[in-house]
């Protein structure tokens, strides 16, 4: 992430990425994306929750907008309870892991404090500790749907892999990609307590956006580094069908700070 034109606003970093496109960094934890056409705008993803992304929202766009969750896992979709008198919209195959409001309170405290051991995180003197999610509904979206925003549309792309239900958003008009945990800069988790789906699940997903390769210039993830380039598709194509045909070795990589799962 460069630092131009970043502006602070109640601790979020918010950038303008490109035409009418907005990256909201919820503290150094989650990246969500402001995308507004001619007629209405989608808000992706919602991050843990914390802070004031509605206030945000209402500030950058004046036109009415839904909100679109690239998977169902609670730093993406945290801050819904804010937001239910949009619409909605997620994979039914994350339901199993999205219903945040039945979560104790000594969950949540740890979930919480887990953002602390984030790298680059910047956000202790905002957090409310004693933040509790509601009851959020929304609307099942699947393969080929696509929303049209005016003149600018998000094509909706089913990526099982990091979850059963994760999906990516393709923009057309701008060729950009939002892939949510799909695609990152860092390792993608898959693990069994995260509702993943197999590694060969995963790299036949990437077969798929292998297919929106040449359509697309810049990809816009969940996580961390924003923008990156398309041969992070390539390299997790080939890194994946290296792993399911038992070609890669392996080793062990501390990611105490994002999973309590042996790694």
């Amino acid at each position: 992430m460069d630092n131009l034109n970043i502006e602070y606003i109640e601790g979020f970093a918010v950038q303008l990425v490109g035409y009418q496109t907005w990256a909201i960094d919820e503290f150094g934890i989650a990246q969500c994306y402001l995308i507004e056409g001619e007629t209405q705008a989608a808000l992706i993803d919602t991050g843990v929750g914390q802070g004031n992304l509605r206030g945000i929202v209402d500030k950058l766009t004046n036109k009415p907008y839904i909100v679109i969750n690239t998977h169902g896992h609670t730093d993406h979709i945290g801050g819904n309870d804010e937001f239910t008198d949009h619409p909605i919209f997620m994979n039914e195959y994350d339901d199993n892991i999205s219903h945040i409001e039945r979560l104790s309170d000594e969950d949540l405290t740890k979930f919480f404090k887990k953002s602390f051991n984030e790298p680059g995180f910047y956000g202790q003197k905002i957090y409310n500790m004693k933040r509790r999610y509601g009851k959020f509904t929304y609307n099942n979206i699947s393969e080929g749907d696509v929303f049209d925003l005016g003149g600018r549309t998000l094509e909706v792309i089913e990526t099982p892999g990091h979850t059963q239900g994760s999906i990516v958003l393709f923009d057309k008009e701008d060729r950009y990609m939002f892939s949510g945990d799909t695609i990152v800069s860092t390792p993608i988790l898959i693990f069994n307590g995260l509702n993943s789906a197999t590694v060969e699940k995963f790299h036949k997903s990437l077969d798929k956006l292998m297919s929106f390769r040449e359509k697309t210039d810049i990809i816009y993830p969940g996580h961390y580094r924003r923008p990156i380039g398309t041969t992070y598709i390539d390299e997790l194509w080939e890194l994946s069908k290296m792993i399911y045909k038992g070609e890669a070795s392996s080793s062990s990589f501390d990611l105490s700070h994002m999973t309590t799962e042996k790694t």
